[in-house]
């Protein structure tokens, strides 16, 4: 009867231990792993590089900060490829948006003169 298996206790082994019972046996969990559920470096590095790559087409200011500010969070913690290029796409989105800023401004700046002459022609 000392051989017999509690089922009882864990029924689907969801405590992750192999003992069944035995007495002295070490827990087989994730030892060395993160516990499940926990986000790595690498998650975020990958969402990282999501966000990055997704700024090309959509949301470019939002997805920017969001993949830059994971992939800096991933590097600092375990420097992974995918944190990195998440990275350089995030920098690339932005440095495109302040770009844009700029060439719109020179062009409504080159181009208030004439819209000022336009408004007065059309209202006075």
């Amino acid at each position: 009867m000392s051989d017999e298996i509690d089922r009882n206790a864990d029924p689907w082994n969801v405590t992750g231990s192999a003992d069944h019972g035995q007495q002295g046996a070490a827990p087989a969990g994730n030892q060395g792993n993160p516990p499940q559920g926990a986000i790595t470096s690498d998650d975020l590095g990958t969402a990282s590089l999501i966000f990055g790559i997704l700024a090309f087409f959509m949301y470019k200011g939002v997805f920017s900060i969001v993949g830059l500010v994971l992939g800096i969070i991933s590097v600092r913690r375990h420097k992974t490829d995918r944190a990195i290029a998440g990275i350089i796409c995030s920098a690339i989105n932005i440095a495109i948006i302040i770009m844009s800023v700029i060439l719109l401004g020179c062009a409504l700046c080159s181009l208030l003169p004439r819209i000022s002459e336009a408004m007065q022609k059309l209202f006075f």
